[in-house]
C-alpha cells in the first residue's frame, strides 16, 4: 500500500502582497479619496437639476438629503477598491515587477513622479486641447474654402470666416 505524501503543497506567490505594497508607495488611497470628493461636486449639479423637477417645497429636502448622501460618499472608505485594484495589478505584474515597482515609487524620483504628475496631467490636458482646436480649426477653414457655400450657414459672411473666426 503506497501512503500518498502529506506535506503541505505551497501555493505559487499571486503577487496580491506585492500589489498592496505597490499601490500604498503610489498613495492610491489619498487618489481614491480625491476621487470620491470629485465624483460628489461632479454629480451636485445634476441633483440641483432632477430637483427642479419637484415642487418648490420638496426642493430643499431633497437637496438637504442629496448633500447628506454626497457627505457619506466622500468621506466614504475605499478599501474594496483598494483591494479590487491589488488584483489588477497581480493580474498585470509579476511579483517580480510588482516589487521592483514599489521600490521605485518608495525612491526620490518615483516619488517625484508621483508629485509632479497630478501638474504635468493637467498641463497636457490644457496643451492637448489647444493643439486638438488649432487642427480643428485648420479642418474648417479647408473646408470652408472648398465649400463657401456653409460660410452663411455658420454665420460667416460671403467667402469670409464663420463668425468668430479671423482670418
Amino acid at each position: 500500500l503506497t501512503v500518498p505524501s502529506l506535506r503541505a503543497q505551497t501555493a505559487a506567490p499571486s503577487g496580491d502582497d506585492e500589489a498592496r505594497n505597490l499601490l500604498k508607495a503610489m498613495n492610491v488611497e489619498s487618489q481614491y479619496k480625491q476621487m470620491l470628493v470629485m465624483f460628489t461636486q461632479q454629480i451636485k449639479p445634476a441633483l440641483e437639476g432632477i430637483s427642479k423637477n419637484l415642487p418648490a417645497d420638496k426642493r430643499t429636502a431633497f437637496m438637504a438629503s442629496a448633500e447628506k448622501k454626497l457627505a457619506g460618499i466622500a468621506a466614504g472608505d475605499t478599501k474594496e477598491l483598494f483591494e479590487q485594484s491589488t488584483k489588477v495589478y497581480a493580474k498585470h505584474y509579476s511579483v517580480d515587477e510588482l516589487k521592483g515597482l514599489a521600490q521605485f515609487y518608495a525612491s526620490p524620483l518615483g516619488k517625484k513622479l508621483l508629485a509632479e504628475t497630478p501638474g504635468i496631467t493637467s498641463e497636457m490636458m490644457t496643451t492637448t486641447m489647444t493643439w486638438n482646436q488649432t487642427i480643428a480649426n485648420g479642418v474648417l477653414g479647408d473646408l470652408l474654402e472648398e465649400f463657401p457655400e456653409l460660410n452663411a450657414l455658420l454665420g460667416g459672411g460671403p467667402g469670409g470666416a464663420p463668425a468668430g473666426e479671423h482670418q
